[in-house]
């Protein structure tokens, strides 16, 4: 497999059952943890609107839904062929975490987004704590 690109790879996970009722934020947390840990990241929109033609009506019906990405970088593998072996397996836990999330949240489907990218890290210098005028909103908790 030559010239294997980085992947993007982004799960939307609806923020309320088919009844209506919010889900709770810890449920979300626990699909972004897996995303993190398997990609060394997420990030989350946490307002994305997915709208669909509902077969049996013939209308637009929209829900909210919160927009799980991670980025899978590919600089630090040298072998083309690990690159090519790392995203198929990248690619089967992405379709097995859609699945697990389309269970538990009694969704008939998920939408899986599989991107090529080019994605890097650009260096920055960590501070162990920014002054108090910099501080403020725990967004995590507070959209989702």
């Amino acid at each position: 497999m030559v010239g294997v690109e980085e992947k993007e790879f982004s799960i939307l996970v609806p923020k309320y059952d088919n009844s209506g009722r919010k889900i709770k934020s810890e449920i979300i947390e626990k699909f972004a943890n897996k995303m993190s840990k398997r990609f060394g990241g997420v990030s989350i929109v946490p307002s994305v609107l997915g709208c669909w033609v509902n077969k049996d009506t013939g209308k637009l019906e929209c829900e909210e839904n919160i927009k799980m990405t991670s980025v899978r970088d590919l600089d630090n593998y040298k072998s083309e062929i690990l690159k090519g072996e790392i995203i198929r397996e990248d690619v089967k836990f992405i379709k097995s975490l859609s699945k697990e999330i389309g269970k538990e949240l009694g969704q008939s489907e998920v939408l899986t987004i599989e991107d090529n990218v080019d994605a890097s890290f650009i260096k920055g210098k960590r501070k162990k704590e920014l002054e108090q005028e910099k501080l403020g909103v725990d967004w995590f908790e507070k959209l989702i």
